[in-house]
Protein backbone atom coordinates (compact mmCIF):
# COMPACT_ATOMS: atom_id res chain seq x y z
CA UNK A 1 0.00 0.00 0.00
CA UNK A 2 3.00 2.30 0.33
CA UNK A 3 3.11 2.64 -3.43
CA UNK A 4 -0.18 4.56 -3.26
CA UNK A 5 1.18 7.17 -0.84
CA UNK A 6 2.15 9.66 -3.56
CA UNK A 7 -1.33 9.64 -5.09
CA UNK A 8 -3.05 9.80 -1.71
CA UNK A 9 -0.84 12.72 -0.70
CA UNK A 10 -2.01 14.62 -3.79
CA UNK A 11 -5.64 13.81 -2.94
CA UNK A 12 -5.06 15.07 0.62
CA UNK A 13 -3.61 18.30 -0.79
CA UNK A 14 -6.68 18.62 -3.03
CA UNK A 15 -9.01 18.18 -0.07
CA UNK A 16 -7.07 20.79 1.91
CA UNK A 17 -7.27 23.22 -1.03
CA UNK A 18 -11.01 22.57 -1.26
CA UNK A 19 -11.37 23.41 2.44
CA UNK A 20 -9.52 26.68 1.79
CA UNK A 21 -11.98 27.26 -1.07
CA UNK A 22 -9.14 27.31 -3.59
CA UNK A 23 -11.13 25.35 -6.16
CA UNK A 24 -8.79 25.61 -9.15
CA UNK A 25 -5.88 24.27 -7.12
CA UNK A 26 -8.07 21.53 -5.63
CA UNK A 27 -9.25 20.42 -9.07
CA UNK A 28 -5.70 20.25 -10.42
CA UNK A 29 -4.51 18.24 -7.39
CA UNK A 30 -7.46 15.85 -7.64
CA UNK A 31 -6.65 15.18 -11.29
CA UNK A 32 -2.97 14.60 -10.53
CA UNK A 33 -3.76 12.27 -7.63
CA UNK A 34 -6.34 10.30 -9.62
CA UNK A 35 -3.90 9.88 -12.47
CA UNK A 36 -1.17 8.56 -10.14
CA UNK A 37 -3.60 6.18 -8.40
CA UNK A 38 -4.97 4.87 -11.71
CA UNK A 39 -1.48 4.26 -13.08
CA UNK A 40 -0.50 2.29 -9.98
CA UNK A 41 -3.80 0.38 -9.72
CA UNK A 42 -3.39 -0.89 -13.29
CA UNK A 43 -0.19 -2.70 -12.34
CA UNK A 44 -1.49 -3.92 -8.95
CA UNK A 45 -1.04 -7.68 -8.62
CA UNK A 46 -3.70 -8.24 -5.94
CA UNK A 47 -7.19 -8.02 -7.57
CA UNK A 48 -8.93 -7.21 -4.27
CA UNK A 49 -6.62 -4.29 -3.61
CA UNK A 50 -7.06 -3.09 -7.17
CA UNK A 51 -10.87 -3.20 -6.82
CA UNK A 52 -10.72 -1.36 -3.51
CA UNK A 53 -8.45 1.35 -4.92
CA UNK A 54 -10.67 1.77 -7.99
CA UNK A 55 -13.65 2.28 -5.67
CA UNK A 56 -11.77 5.07 -3.92
CA UNK A 57 -10.75 6.50 -7.29
CA UNK A 58 -14.42 6.63 -8.33
CA UNK A 59 -15.21 8.64 -5.20
CA UNK A 60 -12.26 10.97 -5.85
CA UNK A 61 -13.52 11.49 -9.41
CA UNK A 62 -16.91 12.54 -8.03
CA UNK A 63 -15.17 14.95 -5.66
CA UNK A 64 -13.13 16.36 -8.55
CA UNK A 65 -16.32 16.88 -10.59
CA UNK A 66 -17.94 18.77 -7.70
CA UNK A 67 -14.87 20.98 -7.42
CA UNK A 68 -14.80 21.50 -11.18
CA UNK A 69 -18.33 22.91 -10.99
CA UNK A 70 -17.17 25.39 -8.37
CA UNK A 71 -13.74 26.33 -9.73
CA UNK A 72 -15.14 29.27 -11.71
CA UNK A 73 -16.58 30.82 -8.56
CA UNK A 74 -14.61 33.72 -7.16
CA UNK A 75 -12.58 32.92 -4.11
CA UNK A 76 -14.18 34.77 -1.22
CA UNK A 77 -12.14 37.28 0.67
CA UNK A 78 -11.14 36.73 4.29
CA UNK A 79 -12.80 40.05 5.21
CA UNK A 80 -16.13 38.88 3.84
CA UNK A 81 -15.74 35.54 5.65
CA UNK A 82 -15.16 37.36 8.95
CA UNK A 83 -18.26 39.50 8.41
CA UNK A 84 -20.38 36.46 7.55
CA UNK A 85 -19.16 34.58 10.64
CA UNK A 86 -19.94 37.55 12.86
CA UNK A 87 -23.42 37.84 11.31
CA UNK A 88 -24.05 34.12 11.92
CA UNK A 89 -22.97 34.60 15.54
CA UNK A 90 -25.39 37.52 15.87
CA UNK A 91 -28.25 35.48 14.42
CA UNK A 92 -27.51 32.71 16.93
CA UNK A 93 -27.71 35.22 19.79
CA UNK A 94 -30.95 36.50 18.31
CA UNK A 95 -32.45 32.98 18.17
CA UNK A 96 -31.44 32.42 21.79
CA UNK A 97 -33.17 35.70 22.72
CA UNK A 98 -29.96 37.27 23.97
CA UNK A 99 -30.63 40.80 22.75
CA UNK A 100 -27.61 42.72 24.08
CA UNK A 101 -24.98 40.33 22.63
CA UNK A 102 -27.02 40.08 19.41
CA UNK A 103 -27.07 43.87 19.02
CA UNK A 104 -23.32 44.04 19.65
CA UNK A 105 -22.59 41.24 17.17
CA UNK A 106 -24.84 42.78 14.49
CA UNK A 107 -23.07 46.10 14.97
CA UNK A 108 -19.66 44.43 14.58
CA UNK A 109 -20.90 42.51 11.52
CA UNK A 110 -22.14 45.74 9.94
CA UNK A 111 -18.76 47.37 10.56
CA UNK A 112 -16.98 44.38 9.01
CA UNK A 113 -19.27 44.44 5.96
CA UNK A 114 -18.71 48.18 5.61
CA UNK A 115 -14.93 47.70 5.78
CA UNK A 116 -15.16 44.91 3.21
CA UNK A 117 -17.33 46.87 0.78
CA UNK A 118 -15.44 50.14 1.08
CA UNK A 119 -12.09 48.47 0.53
CA UNK A 120 -9.68 50.21 -1.83
CA UNK A 121 -10.40 50.05 -5.54
CA UNK A 122 -7.77 48.52 -7.75
CA UNK A 123 -9.55 47.63 -10.97
CA UNK A 124 -11.01 49.99 -13.50
CA UNK A 125 -13.56 49.01 -16.11
CA UNK A 126 -15.25 51.06 -18.84
CA UNK A 127 -18.51 52.67 -17.78
CA UNK A 128 -21.83 51.70 -19.35
CA UNK A 129 -22.01 51.86 -23.15
CA UNK A 130 -24.24 54.96 -22.99
CA UNK A 131 -21.61 56.90 -21.06
CA UNK A 132 -18.81 58.96 -22.45
CA UNK A 133 -15.90 56.69 -23.52
CA UNK A 134 -13.42 58.59 -21.33
CA UNK A 135 -15.33 57.81 -18.14
CA UNK A 136 -14.08 54.89 -16.10
CA UNK A 137 -15.95 53.38 -13.19
CA UNK A 138 -14.02 51.99 -10.26
CA UNK A 139 -14.90 48.54 -8.93
CA UNK A 140 -14.24 47.80 -5.30
CA UNK A 141 -11.64 45.08 -4.82
CA UNK A 142 -10.49 44.06 -1.35
CA UNK A 143 -6.92 44.94 -0.53
CA UNK A 144 -4.93 48.08 0.24
CA UNK A 145 -3.29 50.30 -2.31
CA UNK A 146 -0.06 51.49 -0.73
CA UNK A 147 -1.80 51.17 2.63
CA UNK A 148 -4.18 54.04 1.79
CA UNK A 149 -7.96 53.60 1.79
CA UNK A 150 -9.75 53.92 -1.52
CA UNK A 151 -13.19 54.97 -2.61
CA UNK A 152 -15.70 53.96 -5.24
CA UNK A 153 -17.30 56.22 -7.80
CA UNK A 154 -16.73 57.65 -11.23
CA UNK A 155 -13.46 59.14 -12.33
CA UNK A 156 -12.61 61.07 -15.47
CA UNK A 157 -9.32 60.34 -17.14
Amino acid sequence: MEKYDAGLALIAQAQAAEQRRSFREAHAKYLEGIEVLLRISKIEENPQTSRMVRGHIARFIEDAEKVADRKDLPTPSPAKDRAERKEAEARKFERDIRWAPAKQAFTEAAELYYAYRSAPCRLLRPADAGSHPNVLVRRAVPGPIDGVGGRTGARRT
